[in-house]
């Protein structure tokens, strides 16, 4: 390349790369629709390279290339280059009102902060897209689908779920019209049955992550790392449930897929990671999950403020580890940090705060502080309830424990009336799970047949 130029004067030499950018703008844009991390990892260094020729290009080349670099930094998890790239394009292409490209770069730039967890510039994100969409596109466009898109996985990074779920729903509407676009589609039903998901309505986050799935599959993408993303979820879901089995086996192929994908300290990996290891905590593995959480926080903490969400999950998941192998003095710790950060982050996602309280609850219950963990108990339960979350049969199963606890105790006292009252309310707890839980989780499911034999050893 160095030699052809030398060969060419200042003008021959401009035409010369515009016309290699063009085409290389083209094919670097549909490899991006298509999310071909190998792909976009071998462009990296053609983009980084024709960058160094600046004074060959044009303005608008110039930030056309320095946008895609930055949302292919964003598939590769470079999100610190990626993030200083788009910033300085939005603010070009604003200035020169190219429209579809700064669309482009907020889509992009929103992912980003997606990532990273930054409410404050998410919001910025979604009223800039949401000036420009709404005077600029019809809903007949192919665009405004992709818009919403964005826009649903935004307001679900900051726990408007009820938002997000209309944003995605009606994507995937004008996605189904365009059948071209297979893996748009695939994308936002995934997000769409994410959001179900974390809004406690698991029937429907199921039929939307499975038609996501066969998307990918008719599509011949089987072997896409947003599969593994997909199979993720649906495992949480079988978690849910309580079927332990399932849910190892589909986190565990989502993990693999993951790894496939990207390096062992990849941020994508570590969420994987911190979802297999909670898996296993549920299927009674507790120092492989504990070990491997560990290693999943590490990740975290090297790439991420200690208030990002995906870190405290993971937190929150190995204090989970820490009071199953019963070293309740270290998930004490852990439990009281995460809390503390939650009350300083705006926008904190309640049903994770609830999560977290009743962890903290238990782990009083073990160690016989049985008012604070009723306390604790009482609060995660009403956070539960304001949202409708199917954790509040959970944590009325664990307020039943209590209960007894106190029943045993108030007979060892010799104080058989009290124990009576403790048994009966014991009781009404698990039969309130019982019928909420049925509105959640499927008859046969192992939750429901976990809180019925509950109910008869009582009896």
């Amino acid at each position: 390349l160095e030699y052809l130029l030398s060969l060419m004067n200042k003008e021959e030499q401009s035409r010369m790369f515009q016309g290699i950018l063009k085409v290389l703008e083209k094919y670097i844009d549909e490899i991006i629709a298509t999310e071909d991390l190998f792909k976009l990892q071998s462009f990296v260094t053609h983009c980084e390279a024709f960058l160094t020729h600046e004074n060959l290009l044009n303005t608008p080349t110039i930030e056309a290339m320095r946008a895609d670099l930055g949302s292919i930094y964003y598939f590769l998890g470079y999100y610190k280059e990626g993030k200083k790239l788009l910033e300085a394009s939005i603010i070009a292409f604003d200035k020169y009102n190219y429209r579809e490209r700064l669309l482009k770069s907020l889509m992009y730039l929103g992912k980003i902060y997606v990532e990273t967890d930054e409410k404050n510039n998410i919001k910025k994100i979604i009223e800039k897209i949401n000036r420009i969409y709404e005077n600029r596109f019809s809903e007949q466009d192919v665009i405004p689908a992709k818009i919403l898109t964005s826009l649903g996985d935004m307001h679900d990074s900051l726990g408007k779920y009820q938002k997000a779920k209309d944003l995605l729903y009606k994507s995937v509407t004008l996605h189904k019209k365009d059948l071209k676009n297979h893996l748009d589609l695939a994308l936002a039903l995934a997000l769409l049955g994410n959001v179900c998901r974390k809004m406690g309505n698991y029937s429907d986050a199921k039929i939307f992550l499975e038609e996501s799935f066969i998307v990918y599959k008719n599509a011949n993408a089987e072997g896409h790392f947003r599969v593994g993303w997909i199979l993720i979820h649906l495992g949480n879901i079988y978690l849910a449930f309580g079927e332990h089995e399932k849910a190892n086996q589909l986190i565990e192929k989502g993990v693999e897929l993951y790894k496939k994908h990207s390096s062992e300290d990849h941020p994508d990996v570590a969420w994987a990671t911190g979802y297999l290891g909670n898996s296993y905590i549920e299927a009674g593995d507790y120092q492989k999950a504990k070990d491997l959480l560990q290693k999943t926080l590490i990740i975290y903490q090297s790439n991420f403020e200690e208030g990002h969400g995906g870190l405290l999950r993971t937190k929150m998941y190995l204090a989970n580890a820490y009071i199953k192998l019963k070293n309740y003095k270290e998930a004490k710790i852990i439990l009281n940090q995460v809390l503390k950060k939650y009350e300083d982050i705006e926008s904190s996602d309640p049903v994770e705060i609830a999560a977290a309280t009743q962890a903290l609850a238990e782990v009083y219950f073990f160690e016989d502080q049985l008012e604070a963990s009723e306390n604790l108990m009482k609060k995660a339960l009403k956070l539960f309830s304001q949202h409708k979350h199917p954790n509040v049969s959970r944590a009325l199963e664990s307020l039943s424990e209590l209960y007894l606890k106190k029943s045993i105790l108030s007979m060892d006292k010799n104080n058989p009336q009290k124990a009576k009252i403790y048994r009966t309310q014991a009781i009404s707890f698990l039969n309130q799970a019982l019928k909420l839980g049925k509105e959640h989780f499927p008859v046969e499911s192992p939750y429901i047949k976990r809180i019925q034999l509950k109910l008869r050893g009582i009896k």
